[in-house]
């Protein structure tokens, strides 16, 4: 499965897959393969620690060319180079972070929880140079806009390709493992999360999110500052909300 989808000819792939089921290792490998093939590469995942995984794959992966060709490799900034072809690793949480120059293929990881306008905005752009591709990889979020993305890739275009795949589609994944998430999980979230349905957006405590929510998160500053905490009690999610008391904004 995960080869189909790499060699799939669509310019743009979206993949909604549950948790564990093998999305991150076939991102990592597509990235491999074509920063081998000489193409530049940009992987953004939604938070550092995500994005280390996928580092780590592709760092030990391309160890012995880049021992062997005296590739740069810059552990900080998470790039590998060599001549013309490059690959980088960011976090997207800040979709104007991941502004570059251009790149050959973009691959933006849970998506489903990142900004619109890392995609609409930033991503697109970039990709023009050269007609790269994009890969959309998600557990699903209810119907945000990346099940917008996904229907597109079920419908016509051929441009557009889309998979929907659960956890259980992973064959190293133990049955008994699998089986006691059922008794560990609330039911939309197993739905959710394992089975990566895209649950309907009446099930959720907040509505209309993405046509009200305008800002973007800040990265740590000095300041005073005070927490808004909304405690989940039973199947929610608990939230937090930071705000600058001097500037009255909302930073995280």
């Amino acid at each position: 499965l995960q080869r189909t989808i790499i060699d799939h000819p669509a310019k743009r792939k979206v993949v909604c897959a549950g948790r564990r089921a093998g999305k991150t290792v076939m991102a990592a490998v597509m990235a491999t393969e074509r920063f081998l093939a000489g193409q530049r590469v940009l992987l953004s995942s939604t938070s550092q620690e995500q994005a280390d995984v996928f580092w780590g794959y592709i760092r030990n992966w391309l160890w012995p060319a880049i021992t062997e060709y005296d590739m740069y490799k810059h552990e900080v900034r998470r790039v590998i180079q060599h001549g013309d072809a490059q690959i980088r690793v960011k976090t997207g949480r800040n979709p104007d972070a991941l502004r570059s120059d251009h790149a050959d293929l973009l691959i933006l990881d849970e998506c489903a929880r990142l900004d619109p306008t890392a995609w609409q905005m930033v991503g697109a752009p970039m990709l023009a140079d050269s007609d790269g591709d994009a890969v959309f990889i998600s557990t699903p979020m209810r119907r945000n806009w990346f099940f917008e993305l996904y229907t597109k890739g079920q419908g016509d275009d051929p441009r557009w390709a889309s998979w929907n795949f659960s956890t259980h589609a992973n064959p190293h994944l133990k049955p008994q493992a699998l089986a006691a998430l059922v008794e560990d999980m609330t039911d939309d979230a197993y739905q959710q999360e394992i089975e990566a349905k895209f649950l309907d957006n009446a099930g959720s405590v907040f509505r209309n999110i993405d046509s009200i929510c305008t800002g973007h998160r800040h990265e740590p500053y000095a300041g005073n500052f005070v927490i808004g905490i909304d405690w989940a009690q039973v199947t929610d999610y608990t939230v937090a909300v930071v705000l600058d008391t001097d500037t009255r904004t909302v930073v995280d």
